[in-house]
């Protein structure tokens, strides 16, 4: 550690500890997983009308994401499974080259994405919903052996953060 610090102040001459302290923090960005609550009976409790606003209150929780699955299933690689993409998004450019996602441009935002989540869950079979920069995709189950009675059915939403947080624990 004593090595890698006189390295990072012999190349680049940073004065400042909090400098220093960013560059010998690891950059990878760390998907999180949170459990839906009372997601074993979320077909029961949630009916079709008010599965949208549940799924964007899942999604208001996560802030600021550049991907997004919701999923049904506790451990999709376990399963033999096919991704298909849904839907083609489109993004805004702004000035300085940044993307603006679909789910953040004003018009559309993350109940439109809701509403689509939700679309999607109720019309078709499926293991998990996958939302990225570009596209909406479906994984569904090759056996068609998954429905709510599985011993695997656990919904949960994991995301990748925008930026990584100033606090995460590495």
């Amino acid at each position: 550690m004593e090595q890698s610090k006189k390295d990072i102040l012999e190349r680049g001459g940073i004065a400042h500890q909090q400098a220093l302290v960013e560059l010998l923090t690891p950059t990878k960005i760390k998907t999180r997983k949170r459990v839906i609550p009372g997601g074993k009976d979320l077909l029961e409790t949630v009916s079709r009308e008010d599965l949208p606003n549940a799924i964007y209150t899942w999604l208001r929780g996560c802030r600021f994401f550049t991907e997004v699955t919701v999923s049904l299933c506790q451990d999709i690689a376990k399963r033999n499974t096919t991704k298909t993409k849904l839907i083609e998004l489109s993004y805004r450019t702004l000035d300085d080259g940044r993307k603006i996602p679909a789910w953040e441009q004003p018009k559309k935002g993350k109940n439109w994405l809701a509403i689509q989540i939700a679309d999607i869950i109720l019309n078709n079979k499926v293991l998990a919903v996958h939302v990225d920069e570009d596209s909406i995709s479906i994984i569904t189950d090759n056996d068609d052996s998954f429905n709510p009675k599985s011993d695997d059915w656990e919904p949960y939403i994991e995301y990748v953060p925008r930026r990584q947080s100033r606090f995460q624990v590495y």
